[in-house]
């Protein structure tokens, strides 16, 4: 429960990146149309507080020369332009590599944000353990799924997959929505994963689902039987606790 806490965190960083961004932005808009000249103007020292000394040589009468050409490195015109445009297209680039960091950590967020919060969990509860109210969810429909394998009123092939769509309304009942990117057999395999249910069976029926659900040559009854046997060591004895998630029972 204590997880909770930093995902309130994720709002809150992606919109001090996105603000970020904005001000990158304004601030490379603005220095891109204004041009060096504006951006990196300076009206200099202060004319009053400059000392000036009286000339040792008396001024000069003659006609004065007309002024030369600043040859000190001052940009002409078309200078300028050039280093206003590369100005600008590295303060966009600085501001792209802004926007996607910031997206980073918003889709950070998001996806921790994504996990779904279990409900009615005993105060007794640990992360180590499976999910009590997803395990009294398969727990209770373990009859009804173990007859659509076993009653042969289909064919193995039909009785596999509605078995393992089954899992879906089991998850339903428990309260776990399934995510928009998620398949059904991800779905299934993250509502199992928090029943804490036994790894190698699970992964069988997966293969077994999987084979009936897209494979074009024949499923048989043997097919049938190996989901059964599968399903049976997925499901938990009536009145057992949750195992460590992740467990595997001995064969």
């Amino acid at each position: 429960m204590s997880s909770a806490r930093p995902r309130q965190g994720a709002p809150l960083v992606a919109l001090l990146g996105a603000a970020g961004v904005v001000l990158v932005l304004l601030v490379g808009l603005w220095a891109a149309t204004a041009g060096p000249d504006d951006a990196f103007r300076s009206d200099g020292p202060d004319p009053d507080r400059i000392t000036t000394s009286s000339p040792t040589e008396p001024p000069s009468t003659s006609a004065s020369a007309p002024p030369e050409a600043d040859d000190d490195g001052a940009l002409d015109d078309s200078d300028a332009g050039w280093l206003g445009v590369v100005l600008g297209g590295v303060i966009f680039l600085a501001a792209a590599l802004v926007v996607l960091a910031a997206l980073a950590l918003a889709q950070g967020g998001l996806r921790r944000l994504r996990e779904p919060a279990r409900r009615d969990r005993r105060p007794d509860d640990d992360d180590e353990t499976g999910d009590l109210t997803v395990v009294e969810a398969i727990t209770e429909d373990a009859a009804a799924q173990e007859e659509i394998l076993a009653a042969g009123g289909t064919t193995p092939r039909n009785a596999i997959v509605e078995c393992w769509h089954r899992f879906e309304a089991q998850a339903d009942r428990a309260g776990i929505p399934r995510e928009p990117w998620e398949t059904s057999s991800e779905f299934t395999l993250r509502l199992l994963d928090l029943a804490g249910a036994d790894g190698r069976a699970v992964a069988r029926l997966a293969e077994l689902y999987r084979e009936a659900r897209f494979s074009e040559h024949e499923v048989g009854e043997e097919h049938r039987a190996a989901a059964l046997e599968a399903l049976r060591r997925i499901h938990p004895a009536p009145g057992t606790a949750a195992r460590p998630r992740g467990a595997v029972e001995d064969p």
